[in-house]
């Protein structure tokens, strides 16, 4: 019998201490592991951009009191950091119905890059 396997192309939940780790969940939540958070320098505020050419978040470092600006707040032990970006995804109309990890992830000239295309789905919404 002829068989269409198609193999999955993401990894276990697990607590990852190496790479940077970023997800977005359905409510517009950016979780970001200390790794990423300090590859971009740690910042206490970013602002948000998007390239939609290329399908790619930016999350630049800013001072709390800037104009747009969204503050990086720590969460429980300080193993992670969130970033409550709702109203920027519903302007730019990127919309997920389950948690994405974004692959890859990397800083390119202070910039957190979040590429849309590399995306793995962690976990499915419980109907």
């Amino acid at each position: 019998m002829y068989r269409r396997w198609n193999e999955f192309q993401g990894a276990p939940n697990k607590y990852r201490k190496d790479p940077p780790h970023v997800t977005l969940n359905e409510k517009g939540v950016i979780l970001l592991n200390k790794i990423a958070f300090e590859s971009f320098g740690s910042p206490n505020a970013v602002t948000l951009l998007y390239d939609r050419t290329n399908g790619v978040i930016g999350l630049k470092p800013a001072e709390p009191d800037a104009p747009n600006a969204f503050p990086v707040k720590g969460k429980q032990d300080f193993q992670n950091l969130v970033i409550h970006g709702k109203p920027f995804f519903r302007h730019h109309e990127i919309e997920t119905d389950r948690t994405i990890t974004f692959n890859g992830v990397e800083a390119e000239e202070g910039i957190l890059l979040l590429d849309l295309a590399t995306v793995t789905s962690v976990t499915k919404r419980k109907s």
